[in-house]
């Protein structure tokens, strides 16, 4: 879901095809804020576009539609979800006709109650959340970005993230670095849930848990929705 690379520069692209090349099991590349559009596309030429050269797919399987966005603005690390990306996204959503989907973004496409990673979030956010309310058929939303597991549910539909391969982030902060689960309120307006998540910091691990204060100031302000 990303990131595929730090800088996005051609040789890096032309490694990740090396070692691409080694796996027997099917693979589809997303689009990362630290990837650059036109050097992955000249590393994977196969790499499928939508009409406006966004990196925009979708893979039919037995289990269901699987539809891989592009989130990415050049020059921004936050995510950017723009008029065009949003028609075609509809248009796929509306011609599932109900299957299963899953969908694949490098962005969280909602607060995650973690204001150094929300910062960088995806800015189209509420226009995002409009579409997806519609497909009651979307089972779950995966994404990169945040460089550790993250998990819960939003607008009613699960959605996880996993923790990055590399450590770099991991060597430089000491804040909240392994956040291991939030449950996010699933819809505006529904039930008070208390929220649990495991910091880890330099010198030690301690568990938080949020009141139902903190939960309804945060919500006010637009997170766990």
């Amino acid at each position: 879901t990303g990131d595929l690379t730090n800088v996005g520069d051609p040789d890096a692209y032309a490694l990740l095809r090396d070692r691409l090349a080694a796996l027997s099991v099917p693979y589809q590349l997303v689009l990362g804020n630290h990837d650059d559009r036109e050097h992955m596309r000249a590393a994977f030429p196969d790499l499928v576009v939508d009409p406006h050269g966004f990196l925009q797919s979708v893979r039919i399987t037995p289990q269901g539609r699987l539809v891989f966005l592009d989130t990415v603005e050049a020059g921004v690390h936050n995510g950017v979800y723009c008029a065009d990306r949003l028609i075609w996204l509809e248009h796929v959503l509306t011609e599932s006709k109900g299957e299963p989907v899953y969908i694949f973004m490098h962005h969280p496409p909602m607060l995650i109650a973690m204001s150094r990673l929300d910062q960088y979030g995806l800015v189209d956010r509420e226009a995002f959340a409009d579409l997806i309310r519609r497909f009651p058929n979307i089972r779950h939303i995966f994404f990169g970005h945040v460089h550790r597991p993250v998990s819960g549910g939003w607008l009613g539909i699960p959605f996880s993230s996993l923790r990055t391969r590399g450590d770099r982030l991991l060597r430089k902060t000491s804040w909240a670095m392994n956040l291991q689960r939030v449950v996010v309120l699933p819809e505006p307006g529904g039930p008070t849930r208390a929220i649990r998540s495991v910091v880890a910091t330099e010198s030690r691990a301690r568990k938080r848990s949020l009141s139902p204060r903190d939960i309804s100031l945060r919500a006010s302000a637009g997170g766990f929705l």
